[in-house]
């Protein structure tokens, strides 16, 4: 997809998930998302939204195993973008791994085990305030 950003807050997320699947809240499979200042990749299954882990999270008993597995399934890269500015933007999920290319460049990548669920039904973009999107395209390799 190409997107521009209007204020250098703004930021884009891509979102995969899986209704049926029920090891995490509303199916949330992983999360690309795009900002002037960052480049995050996170796996939302095994990671933030995993059921297990919400509920440790909320009892405040997570050990520091549970933390250190959590933190494993995210990745904050640095990456500098302007605003009023077009970017071509491709997020590739391949296997176990999500990576984000953006002007052909590679920006980052995140190798979890939740990302290589079989089955991402729902592919959606959030968009917090305001942002401009042209040419969104999916498709699957075979």
């Amino acid at each position: 997809m190409k997107v521009k950003f209007n204020d250098e807050r703004d930021v884009i997320k891509l979102n995969l998930c899986d209704y049926n699947e029920k090891s995490a809240h509303a199916g949330h499979r992983a999360y690309a998302t795009i900002g002037t200042r960052q480049v995050s990749l996170t796996d939302l299954k095994t990671g933030l939204m995993n059921l297990n882990a919400q509920a440790a999270r909320k009892k405040k008993a997570l050990s520091d195993e549970q933390k250190k597995a959590l933190n494993a399934t995210r990745r904050e890269i640095p990456y500098s973008l302007s605003s009023d500015e077009w970017y071509q933007v491709y997020i590739t999920v391949s296997g176990d791994k999500i990576s984000c290319t953006i002007d052909g460049k590679e920006a980052g990548s995140l190798r979890s085990p939740g990302i290589a669920h079989e089955t991402k039904t729902w592919v959606r973009l959030l968009v917090p305030d305001s942002i401009c999107i042209d040419d969104v395209r999916f498709w699957r390799k075979n």
